[in-house]
């Protein structure tokens, strides 16, 4: 029964923050203020998140859509409601994630966020409605926090757990911290990302504190025309605790 109240709690919470957010914006309405939503849809050939490798086996390139709802509540608060997924080609993985994010971004100083995700495996056949704690039900909730500097700043750190349904009870951690460098006209995002503890869910079997997530990703802008553009991304990921790297390419829509 707890456990039905903690996955209720969190859509309950969403949706309460959709309606607040958007009665404010109604009653401050200004150019400050503003609710924007935006949608578009990756191609990755390979699907890699923190240095762990996903789409099925053998894995196969993925589709992944995405939308989200943002809320301007003045010039320092947002509150953004989204929604992604993963579709693999060979049609044996499929993923479709919820998050629910505030984030504070006050003038010269970069942005601090919370964020809420949902992660839902549809490919593993457990019903959407399977709250059930331990690995064993259908949703895993994980809470993040996180900051990324300024343009003269462009650092990035994050820290974030598990909170409900963890692969064998257990609390992955993560961190990760990241630098942009720009070069021409091509953004180098350089990263080193680390889980804490045995976890099925990062596939760390040993105690302790373990990068899983190191590399480097380049991407830019390819102009096709004068009114069609679109972006473009590499990645060179190593993850030194399973000695596996990876190279993938995005391309984003």
């Amino acid at each position: 029964m707890k456990k039905s109240i903690t996955i209720l709690a969190f859509f309950l919470f969403a949706f309460s923050s959709y309606l607040i957010a958007q009665e404010e914006c109604e009653k401050t309405c200004s150019d400050k203020c503003f609710v924007d939503v935006s949608l578009g849809a990756d191609v990755v050939s390979r699907y890699i998140w923190r240095g762990v490798e996903y789409g099925g086996d053998p894995a196969a390139p993925q589709f992944q859509p995405w939308i989200s709802f943002n809320f301007q509540l003045n010039e320092e608060n947002s509150i953004t409601l989204g929604g992604w997924g993963s579709y693999g080609f060979s049609g044996d993985y499929s993923e479709n994630d919820l998050s629910l994010r505030y984030a504070y971004s006050p003038a010269e100083f970069g942005t601090v966020a919370l964020t809420a995700s949902d992660y839902y495996y549809p490919y593993l056949g457990i019903s959407f409605f399977n709250v059930e704690n331990d690995g064993l039900g259908a949703h895993t909730i994980e809470l993040a926090l996180s900051y990324d500097g300024t343009e003269k700043f462009p650092i990035h750190l994050a820290v974030s757990n598990n909170v409900l349904n963890d692969i064998g009870g257990t609390k992955s951690f993560y961190s990760e911290i990241g630098y942009t460098v720009n070069v021409k006209d091509i953004s180098l995002f350089f990263f080193a990302g680390g889980a804490s503890g045995v976890s099925p869910w990062y596939l760390i079997e040993k105690d302790g504190f373990r990068i899983i997530n190191a590399g480097v990703t380049a991407s830019k802008l390819v102009k096709i025309t004068e009114d069609f553009s679109f972006p473009i991304g590499l990645s060179w990921i190593v993850n030194p605790e399973l000695k596996k790297s990876y190279i993938a390419v995005k391309l984003s829509f």
